[in-house]
């Protein structure tokens, strides 16, 4: 069985004991010093509780590139990219959304991730009006959230854009201090369908970013909600 290698762009990574110290490949903190990834804010926490316990079998590479406000900039992301791509990895997950269109080297990292075959998994944002960026390329499967029903969460999006969506309400997941906590967002509902394409690498050999929305619909239709409104290529 293949170990996937995941990256999660986020707010970082605090120690829990649901996520065994080996589980993490490499740390790097693209907002400060290289070695203190610390989590402020329990996004980036979460994102890997929620991650490691649908796929437990993968590799995790934590990039921070979200500060305290769980804001970031535009420059840190690019390099975040582009070590993502350098290490090499099978899926990056991105449970973060900006409104504004990025500068144009994003787009092309992202370009350039796909094309080799990398898998890249986006929030669509929680604004129920549109989807946000990067979730919004083409090169990205953009999600967004329903309840345990699939009934489209209230605050969630199903337009352009959208490719699929998970249940992103009222997921507990791991949290700071060693302890847990449950919420609810299209984050929460992006870590799921990253760890259900992990699951897909680790058992076939056949997963490619040009078939990976047919065999998730394939193998997860009791989990997931698919969009023909979405625009993944």
């Amino acid at each position: 069985m293949k170990q996937c290698k995941i990256a999660i762009v986020d707010s970082g990574i605090c120690s829990h004991a649901d996520i065994p110290e080996n589980v993490f490949a490499i740390k790097q903190n693209f907002i400060g010093p290289m070695n203190i990834y610390g989590d402020c804010t329990g996004h980036g926490t979460h994102m890997a509780g929620i991650i490691h316990k649908t796929s437990s079998q993968s590799s995790l590479y934590v990039a921070k590139v979200l500060d305290e406000r769980n804001s970031g900039d535009d420059y840190d992301f690019i390099r975040a990219l582009a070590w993502c791509i350098e290490n090499k990895v099978d899926i990056i997950n991105i449970s973060a959304a900006n409104p504004e269109i990025p500068p144009e080297p994003t787009h092309e990292l992202i370009q350039c991730a796909h094309a080799q075959g990398i898998i890249i998994v986006a929030a669509g944002d929680n604004n129920q009006k549109t989807v946000c960026y990067p979730a919004k390329y083409p090169e990205v499967i953009g999600v967004t959230s329903i309840d345990r029903n699939k009934n489209l969460s209230a605050f969630g999006y199903a337009g352009e854009g959208i490719d699929v969506a998970a249940c992103g309400e009222n997921i507990e997941s791991t949290w700071l201090g060693n302890r847990y906590m449950t919420l609810s967002g299209t984050s929460q509902a992006a870590a799921i369908v990253t760890g259900l394409v992990a699951r897909l690498l680790e058992k076939r050999n056949d997963v490619h970013t040009t078939n990976i929305k047919k065999l998730l619909r394939t193998e997860y239709p009791d989990e997931l909600v698919f969009y023909d409104e979405g625009h993944f290529v």
